[in-house]
C-alpha cells in the first residue's frame, strides 16, 4: 500500500476514535495532538520498517505504549484514558489496514492507461 494512502487511512480510522473520549470543548486541542502523534510515529515505524528485520507486532506495541504516554502528556488525560484511547485506536487501525489491500496502481490518472 502505497505510505501517503497508508496514514491517511491511518489518520480517519484513529481520529474520529479519540474524538469520541472527549467533550466538545476539548476536541480541538485532542485532534491537533493526535495528528502531530500519528505523524511522528507513523514516520518512526516506517524507518524501522525499512531499516532493520524487527517483529512489526512489536514495534506497534510500542506505538501504543509511546501514544499512551504522549497523549497523556499533552491532552492532559488520566493515564487510563491515554492507554485506552491509544489502545483501541491502534488496534482499530492495525487490523483494518490488515483487511484493506488497496493497490495504488489503481490510482493511475486515465493517461497512463492504454486500453486495447
Amino acid at each position: 500500500m502505497d505510505l501517503a494512502l497508508e496514514i491517511l487511512i491511518i489518520l480517519f480510522i484513529e481520529l474520529p476514535i479519540i474524538m469520541l473520549f472527549y467533550k466538545k470543548k476539548r476536541r480541538g486541542n485532542a485532534l491537533g495532538c493526535a495528528i502531530m502523534i500519528n505523524l511522528i510515529t507513523w514516520s518512526i515505524v516506517h524507518i524501522i520498517k525499512l531499516s532493520t528485520d524487527f517483529n512489526l507486532n512489536y514495534v506497534e506495541v510500542g506505538v501504543v505504549i509511546f501514544e499512551a504516554i504522549a497523549l497523556l502528556i499533552y491532552t492532559k488525560c488520566g493515564w487510563r484514558k491515554g492507554f485506552s484511547m491509544s489502545v483501541i485506536a491502534n488496534i482499530a487501525s492495525f487490523f483494518l489496514l490488515k483487511l484493506i489491500n488497496i493497490d495504488p496502481d489503481m490510482f493511475k490518472t486515465a493517461s497512463n492507461i492504454i486500453i486495447h
